[in-house]
């Protein structure tokens, strides 16, 4: 009995410390923010092809009708992986050269390089 009056006294005094109180969703949801900075902080330090051109680790908006194929093969030209570029590293050959150009084939210099594309690339449609 005196051990409940002064747990009651203790809760219910001025002087007692309140604890802010949080769900299971407040935890998840501190955990998830901790969890993706932590990895937002790994990404911006890495040094591959994707988070050269991506700043976030967050998806790139899509349409929804996208299959996990497409999107696959528009990264893998956005960051310049692609079988005409590097099927010379399968087949154990030289580098690829651009043959109008005379300098290594690559997509940012076929997309915006290249002077054959020049006039494809200004005509609509």
């Amino acid at each position: 009995e005196r051990a409940d009056e002064k747990a009651h006294h203790t809760i219910t005094s001025p002087d007692a410390i309140r604890l802010n109180c949080f769900t299971l969703h407040d935890a998840k949801s501190i955990a998830k923010t901790i969890s993706d900075n932590i990895w937002l902080r790994a990404w911006k330090q890495g040094f591959t092809k994707l988070n050269e051109i991506k700043n976030t680790i967050h998806p790139w908006p899509s349409p929804s009708d996208s299959t996990r194929k497409i999107e696959t093969t528009i990264n893998r030209m956005r960051i310049g992986h692609t079988w005409l570029t590097h099927q010379y590293l399968m087949k154990k050959e030289d580098l690829p050269i651009c043959t109008s150009c005379g300098i290594p084939l690559s997509i940012k210099h076929i997309v915006s390089e290249c002077r054959v594309y020049e006039t494809d690339k200004r005509e609509p449609g």
